[in-house]
C-alpha cells in the first residue's frame, strides 16, 4: 500500500459579505495562472508535509513557516467549506477550455466537491488523525525519516516541530474526550492499541541509539551548512519533546474508560459519516446500498467463474511455490521494470531504494508504503519503498503494488503528463490504491500464465469483495464480532467450530479504520469494470491502450475517469 504523505491542511480562503444575487464572476487571470494561484491557497504554510512534497517550494511561489504538528477547529473545518465552494465557482466559471485543461477543471471541481461535507462530520474526520496503526500520528516518525535537511531553515522548521508536538498531542486527547462525551469516540480496545503504540514509540524515541536520533547525526554529518549544536539539540528535543509528547499521550489517554469497540452504525451520525467517508476513499458517488448491491450481484458471478476452472488449477492458488526466486526487492522490481513494457507506457528510469521499516515502528506500520516523488522531482533524487519485515519471494505482489506497475510506476507517469502540478499535491486515494491492486494482481501473469492470472484475479476479487462487505456489515449494518464469524463461516473463511475471539483482531482493526479496505478494493473492481466495458465497447483495444488512457487521465475521482476514458 501506498503510506499517503501529503498531511497538510487546507489553507483557507474566508469570503466576507452576502447578497442576495450573485455576482459575475470576472476572469482576470488565465487558467494557469489561476491554478498557480490555487496551488498557493492549499498549502498551509505550517506544514511538515512542504518539505516532503516539495525539493524547492519556493519555485511555486510557497514561502514555508516554522512547521507543526496541526490541529483543526471546526470554525477552520467550516471555513475549508467555504474555500471549496469559492474555487469550485471559480474554476466552474472558466467554461471555454479543451484538452488538458478542461481535465484539470473537472478532475479539481469533482475533488473539492466531495470535501464540501466533511464539517459535518467533524469530530469523526478530524479524531481519526490519532490511531495506533494507518493515523498521522502513528507514523509522524516515518514522515521524519525522510524529511531533508537542505539548509540550516530546515533544520529550525523541523525543531520546531518537535519542540510544539507536545500540545498538538494534547489537542487530539481534549478532542477525543469531547468525542467520548458525544458518543463518537474511539471504544476502548482501540485506544488500549493507541496507548500501546504511544507508549512504545515514546520507549524507543528515549534510546540512544533511536532510529530518528541517528538518521538526523548522518544527515547533518552530510549537510553543506554549519550544524554546530544541532545533534545535542536534536536528542534534548527527542528525549523531551518527542519522547515526551507521547508518553503524555499514552498517559492521559489510558484515563478514558471507552465502550467496547463498535463500528460507526453505533455512533452519532455514524452511518451518515460512513456514506460520506466511502464515497471520499473510493472515488465512486455512490451510496452505501448500491456499492453493497453490485458487490453481491459481482460475488455471486465470480463464485460461478472460479468453479469453472479445473481443480487442479483451483489448488495451485492455495500454494506459494509458483513464485520464482529473485535475490532481493530490487531483482523483483528490475525484473518487474523490463516484463511490463509491453502492456504499460514506458516511464524514465526511477531513482529509488528499497528501506525495511524500522523495528521500533514495525508495530504501527503498514507492511509496505511508498514515498511519492516531490512535484519539482528530478532523476538525480532518491525516491522510498519501504518494506516491513524481511524479503521473501512471496511478496511478489506486494513489491508490483508499491513499485512497478504500482505506485511508483504511477506517480512518475503522472509526472511526466502535462497536467498542472496541483494534480500532483490534490490526489485522490481512491484512483492511487485501486491501481495499485489492480496491478499487483495483473503482474500474475509475468510469471504464469494468461489462464492462472485470470483465476487468481478472480480469486483475490472474491476475498476483496468479502471483505468489503465485512467493512460495511461492521459499519453500516451494525455487525457484531459474533456476526461477523458467522458471516465468514457462511462464506466458507471460517470453521464453524471457531470461536469468535480467534477473529478480535480483525474486528478491532476494521472498526478503528472505516472504509479503508473499501479504498483499495472497490476502486480496483471499478478499474476491472471500466476495462470490461472497455473490451466491449473499443474497435482497437488492447490492454497497453486501456492502461495508457487511465494514466493519461491521472489521479481523478471516477466520474471523471469515466467521462474521460472513451
Amino acid at each position: 500500500m501506498k503510506k499517503i504523505l501529503i498531511i497538510f491542511l487546507m489553507g483557507f480562503l474566508v469570503l466576507t459579505g452576502c447578497v442576495s444575487k450573485e455576482p459575475e464572476i470576472v476572469l482576470e487571470l488565465s487558467f494557469q495562472e489561476y491554478l498557480d494561484s490555487l496551488l498557493v491557497e492549499v498549502i498551509d504554510p505550517e506544514d511538515l508535509g512542504i518539505n516532503l512534497i516539495f525539493n524547492d517550494p519556493t519555485t511555486f511561489n510557497i514561502e514555508p513557516g516554522m512547521y507543526v504538528l496541526g490541529f483543526n477547529t471546526l470554525e477552520e473545518y467550516q471555513e475549508s467549506k467555504e474555500f471549496y465552494q469559492s474555487s469550485i465557482k471559480m474554476l466552474d466559471a472558466y467554461q471555454d477550455l479543451e484538452g488538458q485543461e478542461a481535465l484539470d477543471r473537472d478532475v479539481l471541481v469533482s475533488i473539492f466537491k466531495s470535501y464540501l461535507d466533511d464539517d459535518l462530520y467533524y469530530y469523526h474526520a478530524e479524531g481519526e488523525r490519532l490511531g495506533y496503526a494507518r493515523s498521522m500520528i502513528a507514523n509522524i516518525a516515518t514522515y521524519l525519516e525522510v524529511y531533508e535537511f537542505r539548509t540550516a531553515e530546515d533544520v529550525e522548521r523541523y525543531f520546531n516541530f518537535l519542540d510544539t508536538l507536545p500540545e498538538y498531542l494534547e489537542m487530539y486527547v481534549d478532542l477525543e474526550i469531547v468525542r467520548q462525551d458525544k458518543n463518537m469516540g474511539y471504544g476502548q480496545e482501540i485506544l488500549d492499541k493507541i496507548v500501546d503504540m504511544a507508549d512504545n514509540t515514546a520507549s524507543e524515541a528515549m534510546k540512544d541509539d533511536y532510529f530518528l536520533k541517528r538518521l538526523f547525526d548522518e544527515k547533518m554529518d552530510q549537510a553543506d551548512f554549519d550544524t554546530q549544536g544541532y545533534k545535542e539539540q536534536n536528542s534534548i528535543l527527542m528525549n523531551e519533546k518527542f519522547a515526551g509528547g507521547y508518553k503524555l499521550l499514552a498517559d492521559r489517554l489510558s484515563e478514558i474508560k471507552a465502550a467496547p469497540t463498535t463500528g460507526l452504525v453505533h455512533k452519532k451520525d455514524g452511518a451518515k459519516y460512513y456514506e460520506h467517508l466511502l464515497k471520499q476513499n473510493t472515488g465512486l458517488d455512490m451510496s452505501v446500498k448500491e456499492i453493497k448491491s453490485l458487490l453481491q450481484k459481482r460475488l455471486q458471478s465470480q463464485i460461478i467463474e472460479v468453479f469453472s476452472y479445473d481443480e487442479a488449477l483451483i489448488n495451485k492458488l492455495y500454494e506459494d511455490d509458483f513464485y520464482p526466486n529473485f535475490e532481493d526487492g530490487k531483482a523483483l522490481l528490475d525484473f518487474l521494470e523490463v516484463e511490463i513494457k509491453a502492456d504499460f507506457p514506458e516511464i524514465d528510469a526511477v531513482n529509488y531504494d528499497i528501506n525495511t521499516v524500522d523495528p521500533s515502528m514495525a508495530e504501527s506500520a503498514s507492511p509496505a508504503y511508498y514515498f511519492t516523488p516531490f512535484v519539482d522531482y528530478e532523476s538525480s533524487m532518491k525516491q522510498h519503498i519501504f518494506i516491513n519485515g524481511a524479503y521473501n519471494n512471496a511478496l511478489y505482489t506486494m513489491f508490483a503494488h508499491e513499485g512497478f506497475p504500482g505506485h511508483m510506476y504511477q506517480f512518475n507517469y503522472n509526472l511526466k503528463t502535462s497536467a498542472h502540478p496541483i494534480r500532483n499535491i490534490l490526489t485522490v486515494s481512491g484512483n492511487a490504491e485501486g491501481w495499485a491492486n489492480y496491478v499487483e494482481t495483473y503482474a500474475i501473469k509475468y510469471i504464469s500464465d494468461e489462464n492462472f492470472m485470470e483465476l487468481y484475479a478472480m480469486n483475490q476479487e472474491l476475498t476483496q469483495i468479502i471483505t468489503v462487505l465485512i467493512d460495511i456489515g461492521i459499519h453500516y449494518d451494525g455487525w457484531t464480532l459474533e456476526e461477523m464469524k458467522d458471516y465468514l463461516v457462511d462464506m466458507g473463511f471460517a470453521s464453524a467450530s471457531a470461536a469468535a475471539a480467534d477473529f478480535s483482531e480483525m474486528y478491532v482493526y476494521i472498526a478503528a479504520h472505516p472504509a479503508v479496505y473499501p479504498m483499495y478494493y472497490v476502486s480496483s473492481i471499478k478499474i476491472n469494470m471500466l476495462k470490461e466495458e472497455a473490451k466491449a465497447s473499443w474497435d482497437n483495444y488492447s490492454d497497453y491502450l486501456f492502461h495508457e488512457k487511465l494514466l493519461e487521465i491521472g489521479s481523478a475521482r471516477f466520474d471523471v475517469v469515466e467521462q474521460y476514458l472513451d
